[in-house]
């Protein structure tokens, strides 16, 4: 029972300190609130005035332009400006018909021609390392 009692008596003091702190922590709130300036009677109060809502940003990704939810990429195309690849990819009108070009430059071809005879998948640098090396001159031979 003494233990019970002592244990008891310790727990006082901190819980009447908290109870104290919670008190001045209300008076200063109260303070601060009639402190504070009293507001104007509604008929006092001068207007405010309609504003315009902020404008929107009209610039976003290609798959945005593309929905239809922004007018322009970042690089200022439209969505005249883009088309779907065979993979399903957005790309710019412009840099989709120049790859077809390139694609049927001869060296482009010489390179696809010694892809396939090396049997080479995904990608490999030119001139750089074994498999490399003799992709270039393959290619080299073809030209």
């Amino acid at each position: 029972m003494a233990v019970k009692t002592a244990v008891r008596e310790a727990t006082k003091p901190r819980s009447a300190k908290r109870a104290a702190r919670r008190a001045t922590r209300k008076a200063a709130r109260k303070a601060r609130r009639v402190a504070s300036k009293p507001k104007a009677p509604k008929a006092a109060r001068r207007a405010t005035k309609a504003r315009k809502p902020s404008r929107r940003s009209q610039i976003g990704s290609k798959v945005k332009v593309w929905n239809g939810t922004k007018k322009y990429t970042k690089s200022g195309l439209m969505k005249k400006d883009l088309l779907k690849n065979k993979h399903g990819k957005i790309v710019s009108r412009k840099q989709y018909k120049l790859g077809q070009i390139l694609k049927k430059s001869p060296w482009v071809k010489a390179c696809m021609k010694a892809r396939k005879e090396l049997g080479l998948k995904g990608f490999v640098p030119l001139n750089k390392g074994i498999e490399g090396k003799a992709y270039y001159k393959k290619a080299k031979s073809y030209m």
